[in-house]
């Protein structure tokens, strides 16, 4: 019996320790800022758990998403993933979402599934027999407050131009854009455009009236159905003539004000950790869905650049860009000082009880002096005393009596010359 429950716990060990696989399926490609965020934050929460494989698989669909396309990804996936035992499946935002509810029990049948960067979520779309099998984190862009943000910023602000696209998920926050635009339609003019045209959209904004701003929501695709490449937006928003602010912390350091943004970083890094809870035998059920509070995110150079008071930054604000103040620039220096202060205050210490000693000591040789003085000129003989090479080093009153000489005169000269 014993031997029995040796090898079950030896076995079970194993089972603790054997490897567990991750799909991660991105919605998008490779080389997206976004997904490859999410990707740093899956990375980032994976870097101390050497028992878990990360697999990544790339639907695309930025730059096609025709419904011949999608069967064609199924087929594919279904050939792919049919010899695969993955533990968990993370969804990268809104199409990667979809598609494993839809082919969950066909391709990836009983298998747990957390979702990250899903807009517009509603938990009515997972159907009732999946909802034991799925937990994630909901995105949401901050639009009203965004606004508001850019109104409190720009002074006497005419005009707010939002920029979006057609694409799957900027289509799902567009109602959420019109709304929140409805609370402001009084106080200043505002201009919403899905259906870009790059070099439209650049004299648009050169021709839009003083006190101007941009919102930047999200673009990919132009109105012809052209995907954008990322060095087309950064260079539209360096060439920008009004402030771009900008609800995706993907795009801070590119050349936008900031704004409250979301990062895909936290998405992925709180899908991780769900994922873990899940394979380390948590109960899906017990895990909420999340959605992470935007941030204020800022960069301090184009602040500057558009005059934008820095007394409207909140607290708290992280903020890029910044000029280093003296302790910043220095840090390294000051750092080293506070490490060496220890060893210099003994050293100090040391220093002033040598200087004290030596004090102390010479006070005494003063005294000695002094007495030997008082003492050898009292003596009615002449006395003097020399070195080993025959030169004067001191002598009493008598000798300089006997001599007719001051003893400045002769003290450090050769006894010869002193007494031929």
């Amino acid at each position: 019996m014993r031997l029995f429950l040796i090898i079950l716990f030896f076995i079970s060990s194993l089972q603790a320790l054997e490897q567990k696989s991750i799909l991660l399926l991105h919605s998008y490609n490779s080389g997206l800022k976004w997904s490859d965020g999410i990707t740093e934050g899956i990375e980032e929460g994976l870097k101390d758990n050497l028992l878990y494989e990360l697999s990544i698989e790339y639907m695309d669909s930025k730059k096609i998403d025709t419904k011949e396309y999608f069967n064609t990804l199924k087929e594919l996936y279904k050939k792919k993933f049919s010899t695969r035992k993955y533990d968990i499946i993370i969804a990268a935002d809104n199409y990667a979402y979809n598609f494993v509810l839809e082919n969950h029990e066909e391709i990836f049948n009983k298998t747990a599934v957390v979702f990250c960067g899903v807009e517009n979520f509603k938990q009515k779309d997972i159907p009732s027999y999946l909802k034991p099998y799925v937990t994630g984190v909901v995105e949401y862009k901050e639009i009203k407050r965004n606004i508001e943000f850019i109104k409190d910023a720009i002074k006497d602000l005419s005009t707010l131009y939002i920029i979006s696209d057609s694409s799957f998920s900027s289509s799902a926050i567009k109602k959420q854009i019109l709304d929140a635009t409805l609370e402001f339609k009084d106080d200043f003019k505002i201009i919403f455009n899905d259906k870009i045209d790059l070099e439209e959209l650049r004299k648009d904004i050169y021709n839009l009236p003083s006190n101007s701003a941009i919102l930047f929501t999200s673009l990919y695709i132009d109105k012809y159905g052209r995907y954008i490449p990322y060095n087309n937006i950064r260079k539209l928003f360096k060439e920008s003539k009004y402030p771009v602010f900008a609800v995706n912390k993907i795009h801070l350091g590119e050349g936008v004000v900031g704004g409250i943004m979301v990062s895909p970083q936290e998405q992925g890094l709180l899908a991780i950790n769900k994922a873990i809870e899940i394979i380390k035998g948590k109960k899906i059920q017990t895990l909420s869905i999340d959605m992470p509070s935007s941030k204020y995110y800022f960069d301090y150079q184009v602040m500057e650049k558009y005059a934008i008071d820095k007394s409207k930054i909140p607290m708290f604000s992280t903020i890029v860009n910044k000029p280093q103040n003296f302790f910043e620039k220095n840090r390294q220096i000051i750092d080293s000082t506070f490490v060496l202060i220890p060893f210099l205050v003994l050293l100090i210490i040391g220093l002033i009880v040598n200087i004290v000693k030596r004090i102390k000591l010479e006070i005494k040789l003063v005294e000695q002096t002094k007495l030997d003085n008082v003492l050898l000129n009292n003596i009615k003989s002449a006395i003097y005393w020399q070195s080993n090479e025959g030169i004067l080093l001191g002598c009493n009153d008598s000798l300089c009596k006997l001599l007719s000489v001051a003893k400045r005169d002769i003290i450090g000269k050769e006894m010869q010359k002193v007494l031929p």
